[in-house]
């Protein structure tokens, strides 16, 4: 499964923060929010999607990963995780039960 943890139209609630670097990339305790979603799913198949103003930092940043590409398996699915999401729960539980191929998760 391809994950894809985005930036939504919230981060001017992080300022100062979020000025240089994407919501995702804040920590909340010892690792950044995306390394907690990585490591809840077990997957090494993660691009992340911030805005087009500071994605050449963040690629530069964070070499591993695709910035602002989303490369798509034929069959594939993928999991667009808000980059807000601090404390992701029953997570994988919720995906397993859901319906839809491609499933959109709300930091809300």
């Amino acid at each position: 499964m391809k994950i894809c943890v985005y930036e939504d139209n919230r981060f001017p609630q992080f300022f100062p923060l979020t000025y240089l670097r994407p919501v995702f990339c804040l920590r909340a305790g010892i690792v950044p929010l995306f390394r907690r979603v990585e490591r809840l799913l077990g997957s090494s198949d993660i691009c992340l999607i911030c805005r087009d103003q500071i994605a050449p930092l963040v690629a530069e940043r964070h070499p591993d990963f695709p910035v602002n590409i989303i490369k798509r398996g034929q069959g594939e699915d993928v999991l667009f995780v808000n980059g807000r999401l601090s404390a992701p729960g029953n997570l994988p539980a919720l995906i397993q039960e859901a319906l839809v191929t491609t499933r959109f998760v709300s930091g809300d």
